[in-house]
């Protein structure tokens, strides 16, 4: 026994004699409820605790984040996953007035008095998630927030009035909205003379006013997400004009885009895609082959995912199944009008086929599934489930 006392002392001043830096790493890497349990053993960790930079929790109420401002100092990353709208605007008045040297702040669901604090005392944030099941005020988003570099919102399908005081920020980089009804005022867009440096623009489930954003889109922007908006040959052809550089692309759900619209992509953005989402969209046989013949990137990755794309035949499915050929290693088509002629044709040229899902595809029989099968030798992975009444 007093030979594991005398063990224990010796860790224990070796662990007392760890410079604090050192200390601060390996804190980084335990939840906020492992650090203040293992300073309650240890004078050392309770001194050093209230110098983490980086906290990450998954729930807090008021009374917590009392408790927490009042330890915790300088703190430069704060993230809270769900329970934002359960804590006072109060605890983040003092969180933003005790931490304003804040640069990362994520938040679930927190009320938009709570953004005005933070936007008044946290001047150098520089990431900031939010979400709220309720409007955020306009005032209270135009009220700071002026370094930011990411920025993303999740509107739960309420008003969004201040993405055009975003654009205009000078080092934003990364700008996601979410489920959001943008209403902005063109006036204030037309006065913008420097748009924001955007290099990734998120807009999903977005309604609204979309092309007054794309419009001060600039040439610095890589990655595009549309899905799911009723954005089409008209905002196309404006991209393709502002920001010639896309190299990643989603226009999943995007029915609106038409024959034009899949041209200029094909043409503008085709040869430097490195990712291009076209499910449930309105392609067609003649466009698809276009599209996908221009991009060569994507076929050298060998992903093809058709899922949707309820205007394709088997003109539209042996075309781009010929650009990819033995390229090709996953095809997902859930719930499209492939059937056993296309499989047949897929077993034939794309023998290096790993994944193949058609789930919801009612044309495809045992017989054609058992024709890949014989020919596909390298076949991983197989879906093919159905609706069931």
């Amino acid at each position: 026994m007093e030979k594991l006392v005398s063990v224990a002392n010796t860790e224990s001043k070796t662990i007392e004699c760890l410079p604090i830096e050192v200390l601060l790493i390996i804190l980084e890497y335990l939840s906020p409820q492992e650090r203040f349990n293992l300073a309650l053993t240890s004078p050392t960790i309770s001194n050093v605790l209230p110098y983490c930079k980086t906290w990450i929790f998954s729930k807090k109420s008021s009374k917590t984040m009392t408790k927490f401002n009042d330890t915790v100092k300088r703190v430069e990353t704060f993230v809270l996953r769900q329970g934002g709208s359960s804590i006072s605007p109060v605890s983040f008045y003092a969180l933003g007035m005790f931490h304003n040297e804040l640069k990362h702040f994520e938040c679930n669901d927190i009320k938009s008095e709570s953004v005005r604090h933070l936007a008044q005392f946290c001047k150098n944030l520089q990431f900031l998630s939010i979400s709220s099941i309720s409007s955020f005020d306009d005032k209270d988003l135009r009220n700071g927030f002026q370094n930011l570099q990411v920025l993303k919102i999740n509107c739960y399908s309420n008003e969004m009035k201040s993405a055009d005081y975003f654009l205009s920020l000078k080092q934003l980089k990364v700008f996601e909205l979410q489920d959001a009804v943008i209403n902005i005022d063109s006036k204030n867009v037309s006065v913008i003379e420097e748009p924001a440096p955007l290099e990734v623009l998120g807009l999903s489930y977005c309604k609204g006013s979309l092309m007054h954003i794309i419009r001060k889109c600039t040439q610095k922007l890589r990655s595009l997400d549309v899905s799911f908006t009723e954005i089409g040959d008209e905002e196309v052809q404006i991209l393709v004009e502002k920001s010639p550089n896309i190299k990643c692309l989603n226009i999943e759900q995007c029915v609106l885009i038409k024959s034009t619209g899949f041209a200029h992509i094909g043409k503008k953005y085709g040869p430097n895609l490195d990712y291009l989402n076209v499910k449930g969209t309105s392609i067609f046989n003649s466009a698809i082959s276009d599209l996908f013949g221009k991009c060569p990137k994507i076929i050298e990755q060998g992903i093809l995912n058709l899922s949707w794309c309820m205007d394709l035949t088997n003109d539209g499915f042996v075309s781009v199944l010929t650009i990819f050929n033995r390229c090709l290693k996953s095809l997902v088509t859930f719930n499209t009008y492939i059937s056993n002629a296309e499989l047949e044709v897929l077993s034939n040229i794309c023998p290096n086929l790993e994944e193949l899902d058609i789930g919801g595809c009612y044309s495809v029989s045992d017989e054609g599934i058992l024709s890949v099968l014989r020919r596909c030798k390298g076949i991983q992975d197989l879906f093919r489930y159905q609706y069931v009444n």
